[in-house]
């Protein structure tokens, strides 16, 4: 790229991503969510046709989180293809139109989002409180409707309860039709035009 072009591309991308006003300042002064939205600008200067974004939302506040995720939308929207790793299957499901999962390198279920939560058998509970004092309270009490480690952020908790997705499922037959739409949604924002 021309240096004039990729300035001006760079500007542009910093109004765009919010941080504009902050440019003339370290990027060491910057919070987590702003260092990432200015990961994910620096690598669109040249404006690639597919973007490589691994685990872009690890350690965000769930408000960064929730902007990021919305840039990432805009860029699918776009016609970019955006392949991307990720430990959270909210933001899987949110994001992604297919779906691969790895145990120690080796995949264990891959296709659309949702059948393959469901074949996975899992869901994850994200708990989000005022305060880590209410989170950590709140764990003291929910901590034994798993048999797995609860994830706790500060002021969020994720837990994964085992055969959530089949039991609400059978539980709730209207219910599971409902997801399906809402997922069928997610995903046809998710495909490029």
């Amino acid at each position: 790229m021309e240096k004039s072009t990729a300035v001006a591309r760079s500007r542009e991308l910093l109004a765009e991503f919010g941080l504009a006003e902050f440019a003339h300042k370290l990027t060491t002064t910057y919070s987590g969510g702003m260092r990432r939205r200015l990961d994910l600008a620096a690598a669109l200067v040249a404006d690639p046709p597919i973007l490589f974004l691994d685990e872009p939302t690890t350690g965000l506040d769930p408000q960064s989180r929730q902007d990021l995720w919305a840039i990432i939308e805009g860029l699918v929207e776009g016609g970019t293809t955006v392949l991307l790793t990720t430990q959270y299957l909210e933001e899987a499901d949110r994001l992604c139109k297919q779906l691969v999962v790895l145990d120690h390198g080796k995949i264990i279920a891959e296709g659309h989002v949702l059948p393959t939560k469901e074949f996975l058998g899992n869901t994850v509970l994200v708990l989000t409180f005022s305060t880590t004092g209410d989170a950590q309270r709140a764990l003291g009490l929910i901590s034994d409707i798993s048999a797995k480690p609860a994830n706790v952020d500060g002021t969020v908790i994720e837990l994964t309860v085992d055969k959530g997705p089949v039991a609400a499922a059978e539980a709730l037959p209207t219910h599971r039709q409902r997801r399906h739409h809402d997922r069928r949604t997610t995903t046809a924002r998710a495909e490029p035009r």
